[in-house]
């Protein structure tokens, strides 16, 4: 699989699996710039913004943003308020909060099929869904955005992680995103 240049893989991560096997899960580890402009009236929880082409936007977008200059499509699935079966898929942000987003539907049906497969393996549920999914062709990747040395992964995204593993994803659909912000 050719990942963006940005969000080439130079590490791994662990992950334990239900079953006891520890596989490994390629991690990128890029660093961003930090937004030096106008603070943002939303930071949606405190998200660190940060500098894209001169805009700035919070890590997932910024992600989002170097999958589509890559040539693939993508998403930002947000579950936070949003119900088990309903997240939310944006490619920006309204600075009016969660309630003012523009929901972009995923129109492709294989990704739709691989979205609602995890789903149910998950116990019926998108949380702990990882912040990015990304599509080119037939390649599917969730990446999942942590501020190095701040961020971890929780257990709902490990669940998730798990549910793609048993509904036939292998490691390398999944990419952890550690960056740091100079």
């Amino acid at each position: 699989m050719e990942l963006p240049r940005d969000l080439v893989s130079v590490a791994t991560e662990p992950f334990a699996l239900p079953d006891g096997r520890v596989v490994a899960v390629p991690k990128a580890t890029p660093t961003f710039t930090s937004w030096r402009g106008q603070p943002l009236p939303d930071t949606f929880g405190g998200k660190p913004a940060l500098d894209h082409a001169g805009e700035a936007c919070f890590a997932e977008l910024l992600i989002l943003r170097i999958f589509l200059a890559a040539g693939w499509s993508a998403r930002w699935v947000e579950t936070y308020g949003a119900s088990r079966l309903r997240p939310r898929f944006l490619t920006t942000w309204s600075s009016e909060g969660l309630k003012a987003q523009a929901h972009q539907p995923i129109s492709d049906t294989r990704v739709q099929h691989t979205l609602e497969s995890i789903a149910v393996a998950n116990g019926g549920t998108y949380s702990g869904c990882w912040d990015v999914i990304a599509w080119q062709g037939k390649e599917i990747v969730f990446a999942e955005s942590k501020l190095k040395g701040h961020d971890s992964l929780n257990d709902n995204q490990r669940r998730w992680f798990a549910a793609g593993i048993a509904a036939g994803l292998s490691t390398d659909s999944f990419l952890v995103v550690e960056w740091s912000a100079a």
